[in-house]
């Protein structure tokens, strides 16, 4: 804790400047665009009633200053009741009366507190950073997030809805400072231990339900209105749903629909096993009005509202498609008709459809009551591998191709992820499913690689994928799977085990004649020698790959070995002959728009640079690599780059400059769990401490430097503990 508050306070101004925040400042986030200002959606336009709880929570945020100052936190707010009573709908028109009282944002954040993965603390407060910084890279990292956020709030005024929260321990930290507020919504009664304003929302009165009716059908009479608000329970998603049907179906007799309503309902309800005071009992009343819904569709569109309960998130029209196990009647007619239902949600800026959480919920009880599920779920599950596959022959085409790619990705990865775990987790496996997931290993190979952890991800995808290879008698699947374990362990600096996986890699492509495989393997492995510090054997490999390369005519492969050749003659004392090889990588990659190669080609030419006393040039090199790493959101090779700017400042003896860019790229790397780049600058880390004169800092870079090299197995861990034995010795002397 020493050491982090240390190298807080010494990045205070340079944060505070970037973030436009005052104060101590205790993190160092990457260099990123000035923070946007969020807002929250807009209620829906038939919200009706509730006066006197917009009332009330309007007073506790008009009193928040004189709380505030009391209490040194932000005013805190829990709303609770049970699912369909209107929390959510309730804070958005209490935000959308007091936004100018929180000009500088209103952010809301689903904590998907009733799904079976609900946000954990980091998430959830990093889901309110990303308001700010759509950018900003997620880390499970719990103190470092509630630090930035601490300081993007400081001395604003910012409304936060957590919304759908699960259990105290989600929200316990989520503290915002004085002049903010939280308001947080959720089924259960949850107690913050903190001081809080509580209000438990009750199910709508009855003058406000019946108006709420009429407000949506206004062909119910005021009698029947009363009638069905009474059916309903009062509960407006109930409301909307059977008012919503009524109104959409103007031949639908009223009386003959409440009547149908109130025989279902009590039925519905006497099969629960709940007893009233039960919050599941309370499920069972919306769940009745949406059975109602249901039970109106006809038989095809019954279909595919099962179906479309697959999705995890909002989806478009040509993934409803897909999903379908018919193509009559057409998704776009049972969409229309999902929607006039009030059973789907249409967003038309995206022109993507959701489907409620409770209606969904109840979807997937049907669906599951079905033989259609496991069918339903492969469609989807290979509608986005399909997709995943055009996205990486897309990314493939320039500049714009990857851009594009990875907005789309991004945009689909809950469903990606969705549909990768379930071809994952299906027991047993199957051929159909083991296909499926080699479809998403290959599919993914580019695009992953800019947006999966390295542990946290792919390790799971690609040991899933390797198994399934097996089983399926692949070798050629089998080889890519290996070669992404491997990659996945070398982005955590963990050399040696990287090793095996590109050695068995390479063997098993040299037995298939895999030459392009075979080369790959080859450069890894020259690759892994590099980072051990052993550049001989690193040479080796890489000048057996560029003469692959060519002998195939694989350019791609020949500008990535002369790259990796270029930079092993760098470290190895010799930059003058590495310069030509990365030159003539850097027009290689640019000639196919490669935005991804020339970042790297300008990295390591930079090395080269640098090595030779050319750090002006370096820096003009680096400069432009890192704005393209930071395009894409390679962020290790962003890493490298911040690594790289650190020693040509420090070639330049600029030790401040030096030492902002090693603690950016320490940072990358921590993110990220990569051990032996955060061990490297470490080391260089310690030498710009001892510059400064702080001897001891400086040593206790220099031990975690060594204790890293030892761990990795680097070559030169004795040189380093010898380098670190001997400055201990001087210290003691």
């Amino acid at each position: 804790m020493e050491r982090s508050e240390t190298v807080f306070n010494q990045q205070q101004q340079q944060v505070a400047t970037q973030y436009n925040v005052g104060g101590a400042m205790h993190v160092y986030p990457p260099l990123l665009p000035p923070p946007i200002i969020p807002s929250a959606p807009l209620p829906v336009e038939d919200f009706v009633g509730r006066q006197e709880e917009l009332m009330k929570l309007a007073a506790v945020l008009r009193q928040a200053d004189g709380l505030s100052t009391r209490h040194r936190r932000g005013t805190l707010c829990l709303i609770r009741g049970m699912p369909g009573v209107g929390k959510t709908q309730l804070v958005l028109k209490l935000i959308e009366h007091v936004a100018e009282q929180f000009p500088d944002g209103q952010i809301m954040v689903d904590l998907r507190g009733t799904s079976k993965r609900p946000l954990r603390p980091a998430q959830v407060l990093h889901s309110i950073i990303r308001a700010f910084l759509p950018t900003y890279p997620y880390t499970d990292d719990l103190y470092h997030e509630q630090r930035l956020l601490h300081h993007l709030l400081l001395h604003k005024r910012v409304l936060v809805f957590a919304d759908d929260a699960h259990n105290e321990d989600q929200i316990s930290d989520l503290i915002v400072p004085i002049g903010s507020a939280v308001l947080i919504t959720s089924r259960f009664n949850l107690k913050s231990g903190r001081r809080q304003t509580v209000l438990k929302l009750e199910k709508l009165p009855a003058p406000d339900a019946e108006q709420l009716v009429l407000d949506i059908c206004s062909r119910i009479e005021l009698s029947a209105a009363a009638e069905l608000a009474k059916q309903c329970d009062y509960l407006p998603l109930a409301l909307r749903i059977s008012a919503g049907y009524l109104a959409s179906h103007e031949t639908r007799q009223v009386q003959a629909y409440l009547q149908d309503l109130m025989t279902q309902r009590i039925e519905l309800l006497q099969q629960a096993p709940f007893t009233k005071g039960d919050p599941s009992y309370r499920n069972a009343s919306v769940a009745a009005s949406i059975a109602l819904s249901y039970a109106a569709l006809t038989p095809a569109i019954q279909q595919a509202f099962r179906q479309f309960a697959v999705f995890v998130s909002d989806f478009d029209e040509n993934a409803a498609q897909a999903v379908l196990s018919d193509t009559e009647p057409t998704a776009d007619a049972l969409l229309a008709e999902l929607e006039h239902c009030s059973l789907l949600e249409y967003g038309k800026e995206q022109q993507r459809y959701t489907m409620p959480a409770l209606v969904r919920d109840f979807a997937r009880a049907e669906l599951r009551h079905t033989d259609q599920e496991r069918a339903t779920r492969s469609r989807y599950a290979q509608y986005y591998a399909d997709l995943c596959r055009t996205l990486q022959r897309e990314a493939e085409q320039g500049v714009a191709g990857l851009t594009a790619a990875l907005r789309r990705f991004d945009q689909e990865r809950p469903h990606i992820g969705e549909g990768w775990r379930w071809a994952r987790e299906h027991t047993p496996p199957t051929d159909e499913t083991d296909t499926i997931q080699l479809d998403y290993g290959l599919a993914t190979m580019t695009l992953g690689s800019l947006r999966y952890h390295p542990r946290n991800e792919r390790m799971e995808q690609y040991a899933a994928m390797l198994a399934a290879a097996h089983r399926q008698k692949r070798p050629n699947r089998v080889a890519i799977a290996m070669h992404n374990l491997g990659a996945a362990h070398a982005a955590l600096g963990e050399y040696r085990t990287a090793i095996r996986y590109y050695e068995q890699n390479l063997a098993l492509c040299r037995t298939i004649n895999n030459r392009v495989g075979e080369g790959i393997a080859l450069g890894h492995l020259g690759e892994m020698y590099t980072e051990l510090g052993d550049y001989q054997r690193a040479l080796q490999y890489h000048r057996k790959n560029l003469q692959l390369a060519r002998a195939i005519e694989n350019n791609k492969g020949v500008s990535i070995a002369l790259g990796n050749l270029g930079y092993a003659l760098s470290l190895s004392g010799a930059p003058q002959k590495a310069l030509p090889l990365h030159r003539q990588q850097l027009e290689l990659v640019r000639e196919r728009g490669d935005w991804y190669g020339e970042a790297v080609a300008l990295s390591r030419l930079s090395v080269a640079l640098i090595l030779i006393g050319e750090a002006a040039q370096a820096q003009q090199h680096l400069m432009r690599a890192q704005q393209l790493a930071r395009e894409i959101g390679a962020r290790p090779v962003e890493g490298r780059i911040a690594d790289r700017l650190g020693q040509a400042a420090l070639q330049a003896g600029n030790w401040v400059a030096a030492r902002k860019h090693f603690d950016t790229s320490i940072q990358i790397a921590r993110e990220l769990g990569d051990r032996g780049a955060e061990g490297r600058t470490l080391w260089r880390v310690a030498e710009v401490l001892l510059k400064l004169g702080n001897r001891e800092a400086a040593l206790a870079a220099l031990r975690q430097a060594v204790q890293i090299a030892e761990a990795v197995q680097h070559t030169e861990a004795a040189t380093y503990a010898a380098h670190l034995a001997q400055h201990t010795a001087s210290e003691a002397g």
